[in-house]
């Protein structure tokens, strides 16, 4: 999932209601939940939560957050897009061994 907002306390929270019900939809249905979220969406919180955070099972991010694997969730930290694009292809390995 796409998030607009992480936050340690708020957890998973998006701008739109409509984009909110959709994605509590998927999780609904999902055996597990990734969210991707750069660090410019760390510590907000917009009007529309999704998830708790302790019920993601991965974040995918560009820096490390530890707040956030303290909560038993693993994060992923993805590499700056390398010209071929293998830094992203190596870091997000282990997004596809989440269970």
């Amino acid at each position: 999932l796409g998030a607009c907002a992480v936050d340690v306390h708020a957890g998973i929270t998006v701008t739109d209601a409509t984009d909110a019900t959709l994605k509590r939809a998927m999780v609904a249905s999902a055996r597990q939940v990734a969210v991707l979220a750069d660090h410019s969406k760390r510590d907000r919180v917009v009007p529309h939560h999704v998830m708790d955070l302790g019920d993601v099972d991965a974040l995918i991010t560009d820096q490390p957050w530890p707040d956030v694997a303290a909560l038993g969730v693993q994060v992923l930290t993805a590499s700056p897009l390398a010209a071929d694009g293998d830094a992203v292809s190596r870091s997000l390995q282990g997004a596809a061994n989440l269970g």
